[in-house]
């Protein structure tokens, strides 16, 4: 190969890494746009967060319209990070949004969704979900944890003030549905006003500082009480001060994603 061929080639090779990154941009503009704002809903406060570890992110939330008194809230963490880990956020949230609606019950959606995904899932992905259903009506929520941390409520006046449920359930998109849909507990909750739902991503709780320590389960618990009275975007907002303020400057490892919700 000339000089003039070498040339040619380091050309051709920059061209394609500035189109592979003005695509990369576009791909994490429309993955932005498929986040929705917080729902206005009489009787509920909705907060959400999502701040990805890399251009394009495996993260994601959602909200989905059941029915008339009933709003399902969703938020997922997929396997891998990069483009596939994108792809496959994508399917899984318009998955659980379509079978979600007018489905009251949380189990119902996770397993039709998982028996849909589990289809088109390469081996070795999988994503956990928590998915809630809240009736405005009947002031209840139900919901699954699919392999995702947990569920916390929290209200200054309840005794105790906070609790974390963890019911069981495997990840989805690991089988079709013969070791899911068992495993799968849907939890049921009354709940009363000043309740907060706070739900997460497992970015927040293992996000490390120099020394390697995580942020913890008992970080993200102790400064949502700490913040309890506040409104659910501020509460949200002291969370995403506190984890980089423990971070020291480090490096963001993996997406971050938080959306709760507080009854009025």
């Amino acid at each position: 190969m000339d000089q003039r061929e070498r040339l040619a080639s380091i050309v051709k090779r920059i061209q394609a890494e500035r189109e592979l990154e003005s695509s990369l941009v576009a791909a994490k503009k429309q993955q932005l746009h498929m986040l929705p704002d917080p729902p206005q809903v009489p009787g509920l406060e909705f907060g959400a967060y999502y701040s990805p570890s890399s251009q394009l992110g495996g993260d994601f939330y959602d909200f989905v319209d059941v029915g008339p008194d009933e709003v399902g809230t969703a938020i997922g963490d997929v396997s891998g990070h990069g483009i596939p880990a994108a792809l496959v956020m994508g399917m899984t949230k318009k998955t659980i949004n379509i079978f979600g609606r007018g489905v009251s019950s949380s189990a119902a959606t996770l397993a039709h969704a998982n028996a849909d995904l589990h289809k088109d899932f390469s081996r070795g992905f999988f994503v956990t979900v928590l998915y809630t259903v809240f009736n405005r009506r009947t002031q209840t929520l139900n919901f699954c944890r699919a392999g995702h941390p947990p569920l916390v409520l929290a209200n200054p006046n309840r005794k105790p003030q906070m609790e974390v449920f963890e019911p069981r359930g495997l990840a989805m998109g690991i089988d079709d549905g013969r070791r899911f849909n068992p495993l799968l507990e849907e939890k049921h909750i009354q709940l009363i006003k000043g309740d907060l739902i706070f739900l997460y991503t497992d970015g927040l709780w293992e996000a490390t500082n120099r020394d390697r320590e995580e942020y913890g389960k008992k970080r993200i618990e102790n400064t949502i009480l700490r913040n309890v009275d506040r409104p659910m975007d501020e509460i949200i907002q002291a969370l995403e001060v506190d984890v980089y303020t423990f971070m020291d400057g480090r490096e963001q490892e993996d997406d971050i994603t938080m959306v709760g919700f507080r009854v009025k």
